[in-house]
């Protein structure tokens, strides 16, 4: 489990990955991507994030802290 400033770190990270991909898309700094495609790309990162997040899986052991 994470410590509460560890989670409040990882919220603003969090914040901030979503928000860099939301800005490089609608400025199309990556290429030019649809509303929909920008949003299943958003879609896929938030999950994935969360996935990883979950309690077992390897990016919450501690030896990857």
């Amino acid at each position: 489990d994470l410590a509460p400033h560890e989670r409040a770190s990882l919220g603003r990270s969090i914040f901030s990955a979503v928000h860099g991909i939301v800005w490089l898309g609608l400025e199309e700094l990556l290429g030019r991507q649809s509303y929909q495609d920008l949003r299943h790309q958003l879609g896929l990162v938030v999950r994935a994030l969360v996935d990883g997040l979950r309690p077992g899986s390897p990016a919450t052991s501690s030896s990857n802290v």
